[in-house]
């Protein structure tokens, strides 16, 4: 078509009047398109033979849309805590809702990463996009935060302990008194070094939770202690202290406990005695065994750790998180200290490794014994245990044999 211009207003019979453009296509057709009002005469397309009328099409409605879509219930930024040991944790969230005036009804929202992805240490940001048939789209972002959860503690033995450093396995107990009892307790072991008796600020994963209150101790070789402070601003790094003489309102950790009871008495003479005056390494990481009778951290068994048998004697375990009676717990002082048994009382209760312990030969193991050691006027010298039968003579993993296990 060379062009199409218009022509002048053709009036018919009707009153309308009705604007022709025309213009020319191959030289013997001619396209008018008529506008009419209501009732009018439709387009024709004309040629030089004749009119034609055209095939009229009914359009559907043409919308213009201008509003992106609206996301409702984007999640918040999540805070997850890593359990120790694992390299990630699951994050899940109610997924959004989008409406939208281009599609009816409710529109898909999609999220990158999707819920139920395990996420990394670490900040990622999480995209949820929802877009409707119009090519619009609503973007809404949340961050998800995972990190490990943490305690650092200050932990102190009680004197006198030698310079090392030497190595202690500490066992801590976190204690969420709130908690359903199937939640409320964790247990961490976590092997420290000790300088002059002390290890500070000492960091560490412990496992996810409220925690409010955490008790310490070595099964090796002291008591419970308890440390009803323990904080945290905000849920994720917690701080715990274990300093100081009990008193003195501290919660050092009491050494003298070899049987790994509540009390430190004669029967800790008893596991102590085989092992007088014998070499004995200076540290106990994790997973090492007992009995060991070296307190000091010296590299020998002698009187300075005797000292911690006789001087702590009659002392007890703190009293335990969340009070007496939960599962896991002990209360202090539920096991009496016993400062005199006789031999015969060893025999019939199968504690046959404190009876060498009777070292004044008169029937009874009791203070006279112990205070015979201190003296000089041991009877008999105690002979070596070898190393491969100590799980066995007189105590394994820190009790005698024939001990009732009591709860820590």
């Amino acid at each position: 078509m060379d062009g199409i211009e218009a022509t002048e207003a053709i009036m018919h019979e009707e009153p309308t009047p009705i604007l022709v453009l025309s213009g020319r296509l191959n030289d013997d057709a001619t396209i008018a398109f008529r506008a009419s009002g209501p009732g009018g005469i439709p387009s024709l397309l004309t040629t030089v033979g004749g009119d034609l009328e055209p095939t009229l099409l009914s359009l559907g409605l043409l919308q213009i849309d201008a509003n992106a879509p609206i996301i409702s219930g984007c999640p918040t930024d999540m805070q997850l805590l890593l359990d120790p040991g694992q390299p990630s944790a699951v994050a899940t969230w109610p997924t959004p809702l989008a409406t939208d005036t281009c599609d009816v009804g409710v529109i898909q929202v999609v999220c990158d990463p999707p819920s139920g992805t395990e996420f990394t240490a670490g900040t990622t940001t999480v995209s949820c996009t929802a877009a409707d048939s119009c090519g619009l789209q609503d973007i809404c972002s949340f961050d998800v935060v995972v990190q490990p959860s943490t305690v650092t503690v200050d932990v102190e033995l009680s004197p006198m302990m030698a310079a090392g450093p030497f190595d202690r396995c500490i066992i801590f107990d976190l204690w969420d008194c709130d908690a359903p009892a199937g939640t409320q307790h964790a247990t961490v072991k976590q092997t420290l070094s000790f300088v002059n008796g002390r290890a500070s600020g000492v960091q560490f994963p412990i496992p996810g939770g409220a925690w409010e209150c955490i008790t310490a101790r070595d099964e090796l070789h002291t008591l419970r202690s308890t440390d009803l402070g323990l904080s945290t601003a905000d849920g994720f790094e917690f701080s715990a202290s274990f300093v100081g003489a009990r008193s003195t309102g501290g919660h050092w950790l009491v050494g003298g406990n070899l049987n790994d009871d509540n009390v430190i008495d004669i029967r800790d003479f008893g596991v102590f005695f085989p092992f007088y005056l014998t070499v004995e390494t200076a540290g106990t990481p994790c997973g090492v065994s007992g009995p060991h009778a070296n307190f000091n951290g010296d590299g020998v068994v002698d009187l300075l750790d005797l000292i911690f048998v006789s001087g702590n004697s009659l002392q007890a375990s703190e009293a335990p998180c969340c009070g007496a009676g939960g599962a896991g717990r002990g209360a202090a002082g539920e096991d009496m200290p016993i400062m005199s048994i006789s031999v015969a009382e060893l025999r019939r209760t199968r504690q046959y490794g404190l009876i060498q312990a009777d070292v004044n030969r008169d029937g009874v193991l009791d203070v006279a014994d112990m205070i015979a050691v201190i003296t000089g006027g041991i009877v008999e010298p105690p002979k070596p245990i070898p190393s491969s039968v100590r799980g066995s003579v007189p105590v394994k993993s820190g009790r005698s044999r024939g001990d009732v296990p009591r709860r820590k």
